[in-house]
């Protein structure tokens, strides 16, 4: 797979390729929007900026790329909510988890879908997460509601709004 590959209109690829490119990747995104692809954007991303082939893509060739499509990879987090929220355990299970350097040369990636559905103690854990990262370690939280993320957490992420594609 590659960014062209899950469908996302060339104005969303232009961003993480100029992320890619110029080396200005961030510690924290929201993929806000109600495109359904966030999620398949947000692996994607993970791959390219871990790939060890290519610099502005995924390979999906190489082991890093296979392990993270496959959702094999330990340095790679997925969180949903469990039932109807996201608890604050499943935030200290991760900072737990991440507390150790991570290894060289790779960027640990956290995914946090429907992120909206945080509740108030686990988003003000993640803000702390945020202002003091264990690593090299980028967090991206999915919502289709991002005036429910919390004002404070959303100052300290890059924002891309997704949008389904005219093709």
């Amino acid at each position: 797979m590659s960014f062209q590959s899950i469908n996302l209109p060339d104005s969303i690829v232009q961003v993480f390729q100029n992320i890619l490119k110029n080396d200005r990747l961030a510690h924290a995104y929201i993929f806000y929007g109600k495109a359904q692809n966030k999620k398949e954007a947000a692996l994607e991303f993970a791959k390219a900026v871990n790939c060890t082939q290519m610099q502005t893509d995924s390979c999906s060739e190489c082991f890093t790329c296979r392990t993270i499509q496959n959702g094999n990879h330990p340095d790679i987090a997925l969180i949903q909510p469990q039932g109807s929220v996201i608890k604050i355990e499943q935030l200290r299970e991760l900072k737990l988890k991440f507390h150790y350097q991570a290894p060289a040369g790779f960027t640990r990636f956290v995914i946090i879908e429907q992120a909206e559905k945080m509740r108030l103690e686990a988003a003000n854990s993640l803000l702390k997460f945020l202002e003091e990262p264990p690593s090299p370690i980028v967090v991206i939280l999915l919502t289709d509601q991002i005036q429910s993320i919390l004002p404070t957490i959303q100052s300290r992420c890059q924002k891309i709004r997704f949008f389904h594609n005219s093709l």
